[in-house]
């Protein structure tokens, strides 16, 4: 959750102990993944120590959801390619055609459709093998 602006406000003015704010981005070389905020009820709480431990923290968490997002993506690559497999199997054997022409039929129809390949090779398996009530 990122706010700005009068979001953030309205929240602040909530902690009317508030005296020292300090907040920076979580992020790898490739993309922005959140932020650390930190709140302190006096005023000059944060010294060079806290904020370097501060950033040690934020480096950690970063890598953490870095790793964390690139192995749900990579089990979502997976998951995909079984289906995209699946649909073209059952192509081939429909329409006594090889893999790579499958895979062509499922290409167009994922264009034509304006639809992710995945998202045309699931409908095409769940239509085919429709799943028990």
């Amino acid at each position: 959750l990122y706010l700005r602006g009068a979001a953030m406000l309205s929240i602040l003015h909530r902690f009317e102990s508030l005296r020292q704010t300090r907040g920076g981005s979580l992020y790898t070389t490739d993309q922005e993944l959140g932020a650390l905020n930190l709140y302190a009820e006096t005023p000059h709480a944060f010294d060079r120590d806290s904020l370097a431990l501060a950033l040690n923290l934020a480096t950690h968490a970063a890598i953490a959801l870095s790793s964390a997002r690139r192995e749900e993506q990579f089990h979502s690559a997976l998951a995909s390619r079984d289906i995209i497999g699946q649909a073209k199997g059952m192509i081939m054997e429909r329409y006594n055609i090889d893999a790579l022409q499958a895979f062509e039929l499922l290409r167009k129809l994922s264009q034509d459709s304006n639809m992710r390949l995945a998202d045309v090779a699931k409908q095409l398996v769940h239509s085919d093998h429709p799943t028990a009530p």
